[in-house]
């Protein structure tokens, strides 16, 4: 296994996922520990894939495997953490994509919390997929790295940086990483990884800041979209939603935190 640790919080004692049946509990904390930190390029069955922070590519074979429980149970603990708003999953025929939703809320990005960046690597099965019928990573290149947030940023990334401070801002005016102090660091990481949203997902300006309009009145994503790497992430769902759906209420989010009750 590999080195690193990740933040667990003690409100997983009074969560669904702590009730699970063992193996499938064994399977979510698989899922925490083994999603990557930064975003990173995996080849997977002759396919170059772009798996964002947050995420990692697995099997259920592979799952399996690593966790030491049967397939059955691995398709078990998926749907129940998908149920729970923990997790969400993009199956294709030779792999899956798993995408813890609250990340980025309960893993702050390198630079915008007092761990080192470094220590944040996860074990061996990141990005692991059965290795038999998937294939094995080629090309593991970091997106985001310190160079990177510190370049020049365009003026339209930052200006969705700004953009999403204010949505959050309205909602969580003490927000430690948004005031006044903090939020130069903050915004070179958000805008970077907005301008690698334009410049390597070929993601248009005025698309994304239609998106995060969007999704910044909505109810369940407002409350899931803080930075600028998870609407990056997210980006894909939250266009489609957008086009389909009319934001829910923002009285009050009913998901609780990524190990939180289905209702709070």
């Amino acid at each position: 296994m590999g080195t690193g640790y990740i933040k667990l919080y003690r409100s997983l004692l009074d969560s669904y996922v702590w009730q699970l049946p063992p193996a499938q509990f064994k399977v979510a904390i698989k899922i925490f520990t083994s999603v990557n930190w930064t975003p990173k390029y995996w080849a997977v069955n002759g396919e170059v894939l772009l798996i964002h922070r947050g995420q990692f590519v697995t099997s259920v074979r592979g799952l399996a495997a690593d966790s030491k429980v049967s397939e059955g149970a691995v398709r078990r603990a998926l749907a129940n953490l998908s149920k729970g708003k923990t997790i969400s999953t993009q199956a294709t025929q030779h792999y899956t994509i798993i995408s813890v939703i609250n990340f980025d809320k309960y893993q702050p990005e390198q630079g915008e919390a007092d761990t080192p960046g470094d220590t944040h690597s996860v074990g061996h099965s990141e990005g692991r997929s059965d290795q038999h019928s998937e294939g094995r990573s080629v090309h593991n290149e970091e997106i985001t790295n310190k160079k990177s947030s510190e370049r020049s940023q365009p003026p339209q990334a930052i200006e969705l940086a700004d953009k999403l401070r204010a949505h959050i801002l309205s909602r969580q005016p003490d927000h430690s990483k948004l005031q006044p102090k903090t939020w130069p660091r903050t915004q070179r990481l958000w805008a970077d990884s907005f301008r690698l949203a334009h410049e390597q997902d070929a993601r248009d300006w005025a698309d994304m800041g239609r998106v995060l309009d969007w999704c910044q009145r909505d109810s369940f994503w407002q409350s899931n979209i803080l930075s600028g790497s998870k609407f990056r992430s997210q980006f894909d769902t939250l266009k489609a939603k957008a086009k389909t759906t009319t934001p829910a209420p923002s009285v009050r989010a009913t998901v609780g935190g990524l190990f939180g009750a289905v209702h709070e």
